[in-house]
């Protein structure tokens, strides 16, 4: 896939969720990962903020994951965390970040796990299933906005 398209799509993506949080009044935070995670926007209703830093993402390489989950934890309960990643992410699975999500979800959160072009094993999905409220895996060029917009909107 071309990560221009990738990135474009995650953008309308972080756009849609931006909106759905200024219709519901929700507070939101944006983390970005790649080498590491850095948060672009803190926890607030400034939902002019979220979309400026969302359109200026763009691709980089590896995937930090953990630091993000870190950085989500801060957070303290009730949230809906949307994790959306281009690798099945079996660090997922690493003791210190399963531990970290187990603890967000246990602060009453839902956690939407979203692997953009590969398919999560049926072990993976077998050991992630506790900690995530759902997980997705979309195959490459197929759409996933409708996916994430429907998930939020039934917060």
């Amino acid at each position: 896939m071309n990560s221009n398209n990738a990135i474009e799509r995650l953008i309308d993506v972080i756009v849609a969720i931006n909106m759905i949080a200024k219709r519901k009044e929700w507070p939101i935070t944006l983390i970005k990962f790649n080498h590491g995670s850095m948060t672009l926007a803190e926890k607030s209703r400034d939902y002019f903020k979220v979309e400026d830093e969302a359109v200026r993402l763009a691709a980089g390489g590896g995937t930090s994951i953990h630091s993000a989950i870190k950085k989500a934890e801060q957070y303290k309960g009730g949230m809906a965390l949307f994790v959306i990643t281009d690798q099945s992410n079996t660090s997922l699975l690493v003791p210190e970040t399963y531990n970290t999500l187990q603890q967000i979800k246990q602060r009453d959160s839902d956690i939407f796990l979203y692997c953009i072009g590969q398919e999560f094993s049926n072990d993976f999905k077998k050991k992630i299933k506790p900690v995530v409220t759902k997980a997705f895996s979309i195959p490459h060029g197929q759409s996933y906005v409708e996916s994430i917009v429907s998930n939020a909107m039934n917060l």
